[in-house]
């Protein structure tokens, strides 16, 4: 797939990563600037840059040239141009849920999800400990490493942290 990346933000980043680790060609599009960016963002979209990603940052109207599937992030508001251009294109659509089936296809080992609004970072070293006490290798994938636990499930895809663990 040639994919295009509407919106650098919370969503658009780590769909824009994983799609590119799975062997397509990305390209990743926002009005904003790099350097409107937070540091920490900014770096991640470097190390995206690195690893193949096209930046098309600082855009209105992203040029579809070769592009047939299109995630648009669910923040782009409606009468953004980038939407209207997109929506206009007729491309295929990569969603949400086509992200998860993506990033699922990359582990092969049991999850344990952890959800609530109190207590999930003490339920998590909770089990943890269980689990590591038992003999098992451990992969937290959580907010307390990184702002979003998908950015931290693409960043140990790509690090190969799932084939090193027997639980997450």
């Amino acid at each position: 797939m040639n994919v295009i990346v509407v919106g650098a933000g919370n969503a658009g980043r780590p769909v824009a990563r994983l799609l590119n680790y799975a062997g397509h060609t990305v390209k990743i599009t926002d009005p904003k600037n790099i350097e409107d960016f937070h540091m920490d963002v900014q770096k991640t979209l470097r190390l995206m840059e690195s690893e193949g990603v096209e930046l098309d940052l600082g855009v209105f109207e992203p040029n579809l040239d070769g592009i047939d599937t299109v995630y648009l992030s669910p923040t782009v508001p409606e009468n953004a141009p980038a939407y209207k251009i997109v929506k206009e294109a007729n491309l295929n659509v990569f969603s949400n849920d086509d992200f998860g089936r993506l990033a699922d296809s990359f582990i092969d080992i049991d999850i344990i999800g952890i959800t609530g609004s109190v207590g999930k970072t003490s339920t998590t070293h909770m089990v943890t400990e269980i689990f590591r006490t038992a003999g098992y290798q451990v992969w937290i994938c959580s907010s307390m490493t990184q702002n979003l636990v998908s950015e931290v499930i693409v960043d140990g895809i790509i690090k190969g942290i799932p084939e090193k663990s027997d639980i997450a």
